[in-house]
């Protein structure tokens, strides 16, 4: 993807912002009195990024315009990614660019369908702004302590709704209002984005029975967000499932987090391949995406970002184990941050409390949400254009 030098400079002028709008609030949430210095970082990464990680251990402490403005944070953030690290990331199957404008549009329209329908459902101006913000940018930040659970069924139907549709191609998202199906039938991503859906509901209902379908979209998404934990018997299985999920995440154009759709194809097909190859040694068989060949930087491209995200998982759980004795909660609340799913699995509960992580870990922490909210790749695909 080639990049104009006024595009680029608007990136990195756009990049300075994010990191400042990073610093102001996290100054306030430290002079807020609720946060010591390192929390007030953390949390306000978490915002930026669409995290949902906490380190609020006491969300009825909070004051209602705090928690409202916490919640925005994330809001925003997604915002900052779309005008941002979108025009940075690859649609692996169409050639041309979508124009930015067209992202934003279809984001605020998003936006304003759940804020209606959550009132029209009932919830009242806080609640229905707060989930708003934290479903529609894939954050996960509560407004309550039960989470999910404080809303009515209905709404957390929307919630859920609204999640997967940010997970879900925006490009895709594209082309249904426009009325192009024959891009969406042809779409390899989506139908791979849909059966991996469809074999996670599958999995995750077969060993937690039908809540299991809200956990596996909250975690596909990468959104994080949950009812009452400890109702929950969290088998080894499902937690297996729920965090592979949240691992090959959301479609690669997406405000989800995780290694992209996309590039899970591509590396599946270049396995395959490579098998294909020891069977037939002078077979030539190019990866396709939408009927279309790859090209060999492509394909490489994709394969050194999952390589590169595996490294970093690997290296964040080693800094992560040095804070807690349990490899799950290590493991788990390493890959939550670098996923941006912000929901970890903590001695069989899962939360987003990070409160009592130590400091080494925190810090890794926000390393490990920027990196993952900015896709590696964006800050490669800068460095190329430069």
């Amino acid at each position: 993807m080639k990049l104009h030098y006024r595009e680029l400079h608007r990136t990195k002028s756009l990049l300075w912002i994010w990191g400042a709008a990073i610093l102001a609030a996290a100054l306030l949430y430290a002079l807020s009195g609720f946060y010591r210095p390192l929390d007030a970082l953390f949390e306000s990464v978490s915002g930026f990024t669409a995290t949902g990680a906490t380190t609020a251990a006491d969300l009825s402490a909070l004051p209602v315009w705090l928690l409202v403005f916490r919640a925005g944070t994330q809001w925003l953030g997604s915002l900052l990614t779309i005008v941002t690290i979108f025009p940075l990331l690859p649609f692996y199957e169409v050639p041309a660019r979508i124009r930015t404008r067209s992202y934003v549009l279809v984001y605020l329209a998003l936006s304003a369908a759940e804020f209606l329908l959550l009132l029209i459902g009932g919830n009242g101006l806080f609640d229905s702004l707060t989930l708003m913000f934290t479903t529609v940018s894939t954050g996960g930040f509560y407004s309550h302590a039960a989470g999910l659970a404080h809303f009515a069924p209905v709404s957390q139907i929307l919630a859920h709704l609204f999640m997967l549709l940010s997970a879900a191609s925006f490009p895709i998202l594209i082309f249904a209002v426009r009325g192009e199906r024959g891009k969406i039938a042809r779409s390899i991503e989506f139908k791979s984005f849909a059966g991996i859906l469809l074999l996670g509901l599958v999995l995750v209902c077969a060993a937690l029975g039908m809540k299991g379908g809200f956990y596996t979209l909250s975690f596909f998404s990468t959104t994080g967000m949950y009812g009452a934990g400890s109702e929950v018997r969290w088998s080894a299985f499902a937690q297996t499932v729920l965090i592979a999920l949240s691992f090959s995440g959301a479609a690669t154009v997406s405000l989800g987090g995780g290694l992209g759709t996309g590039r899970v194809v591509i590396t599946s097909k270049l396995l395959k391949r490579a098998f294909q190859r020891k069977l037939h040694p002078t077979a030539v068989r190019n990866i396709k995406m939408g009927g279309r060949s790859l090209p060999t930087q492509t394909v490489n491209q994709a394969v050194a970002f999952v390589f590169t995200y595996l490294l970093l998982f690997l290296a964040g759980a080693f800094v992560f184990s040095f804070g807690t004795e349990s490899f799950n909660t290590a493991a788990t609340g390493c890959s939550a941050l670098l996923n941006n799913l912000g929901s970890y699995f903590g001695e069989g509960v899962l939360t987003n409390d990070y409160s009592a992580f130590p400091a080494v870990s925190k810090v890794a922490g926000c390393l490990l949400m920027l990196l993952g909210r900015f896709k590696i790749y964006g800050l490669f695909g800068m460095r190329r254009a430069e």
